[in-house]
């Protein structure tokens, strides 16, 4: 699994689908790169104890097509977002005719020190304590 720090443009080799066509012929389970006749995805935080996807900006976004059956996503990964597991679903048709097919892949991100998730501090207990300052 790849893992980002927030605020991370995702770049050209950052997250990128690979898709491979395959036929019979004299060598058995002959593959190509191919490009899919449409192609959407949606990313999303996972949330870590329900493993619910939880869509992160608009649905069905359009990617990059790098090379014939490479194709990346096109985003920043926000400063605010919570450190943890994210998805990418991609969602694409093979032919005009054929039915859509999904495609997950999992990322990370971690903190770059600017947001941090919230503390879970169920049996802590306040100290009383000062300072001075001179």
């Amino acid at each position: 699994m790849e893992s980002f720090k927030q605020g991370h443009r995702i770049g050209q080799e950052d997250l990128v689908l690979n898709l491979f066509a395959r036929f019979y012929s004299a060598y058995p389970y002959q593959t190509f790169p191919y490009t899919p006749f449409w192609i959407r995805y949606d990313v999303g935080f996972v949330h870590p104890v329900t493993s619910q996807f939880m869509l992160i900006g608009i649905h069905n976004r359009l990617p990059d097509v790098i090379d014939t059956g490479r194709i990346r996503p096109n985003f920043i990964i926000g400063d605010t977002w919570k450190v943890g597991t994210y998805e990418i679903r991609w969602y694409y048709r093979a032919s005009e005719t054929s039915a859509i097919q999904t495609i997950i892949v999992e990322f990370s991100v971690s903190s770059d020190g600017i947001h941090q998730s919230e503390l879970a501090m169920e049996n802590h207990y306040d100290l009383n304590a000062y300072m001075i300052l001179y």
